[in-house]
C-alpha cells in the first residue's frame, strides 16, 4: 500500500490481515434423561477457534458465560456459541430417555389355608433401563423376583431400574374366609 510521510515522500509497505480460526462448539460431557418424562438431561458445551471470550446458549435463549446446561428433557437442542468479536456458531444435540416408562406387575398365589404362610408374589418389571432389583415393604433391594412364605395381607412391592428409577405396586395376598373345620354329627360304634 502506498503512503506519504511528513516530507511528502512516497513510501510503500505490506500489511498482513489475519483472521481467527473457525469458531465451533462441541460438548465435553452429556447426560441423558434417567427416567422417562424426567428433566434430568445435561451437557457441558466447549468452544474452540474464534476470539475469546465465549458465551453460550441453548435453544436460542440468551447468551451467557455459563457453558453448563441442566434440567433438560428428552429432545433435540441447538447449542449456540458467540465469541468476543460477535461471531456465532452452533451444533445440534439430542438428549435421549428410556423408550418406555418403568412398570411393575405381579402374579399372586393366595394362602391355601387360614393361618398358613403359603402365599407367593411374583413380580414382572418392564420398561425403564434394565437390570432391575426388587423390594418388599421397604426392605433391601435384591434380584429375586419371587417372594414366598407370605401370610395373608397387603404388601408394598417396589422395583428399581439401572438408572435408579422406581415404581411401586400394592399387592394383596388373601386367605380363605374361614378355617377348615370338621364336625361330627353322630358316632356309630361297631361291635364285632
Amino acid at each position: 500500500f502506498p503512503s506519504h510521510d511528513k516530507t511528502g515522500c512516497l513510501k510503500s509497505g505490506t500489511i498482513t490481515i489475519t483472521e481467527p480460526t473457525l469458531l465451533s462448539v462441541s460438548y465435553s460431557s452429556i447426560t441423558h434423561v434417567d427416567c422417562k418424562g424426567n428433566a434430568t438431561g445435561s451437557l457441558v458445551a466447549v468452544g474452540s477457534g474464534g476470539t475469546l471470550s465465549y458465551s453460550y446458549n441453548v435453544g436460542g435463549g440468551a447468551y451467557s458465560s455459563n457453558n453448563g446446561f441442566s434440567g433438560l428433557t428428552a429432545g433435540n437442542y441447538t447449542i449456540g456459541i458467540k465469541d468476543g468479536n460477535g461471531c456465532v456458531s452452533s451444533m445440534n444435540v439430542t438428549i435421549t430417555e428410556p423408550t418406555n416408562s418403568l412398570s411393575l406387575s405381579s402374579s399372586v398365589t393366595n394362602v391355601d389355608c387360614k393361618g398358613n404362610s403359603t402365599g407367593e408374589i411374583k413380580l414382572i418389571a418392564s420398561g425403564g433401563t434394565a437390570a432391575y432389583t426388587y423390594s418388599v415393604n421397604g426392605g433391601t433391594y435384591g434380584s429375586n423376583t419371587s417372594f414366598t412364605g407370605l401370610v395373608a395381607g397387603s404388601y408394598s412391592m417396589m422395583v428399581k431400574d439401572n438408572n435408579g428409577c422406581t415404581k411401586s405396586l400394592n399387592v394383596s395376598v388373601s386367605k380363605p374366609a374361614t378355617a377348615v373345620s370338621v364336625s361330627v354329627s353322630s358316632i356309630v360304634n361297631v361291635v364285632s
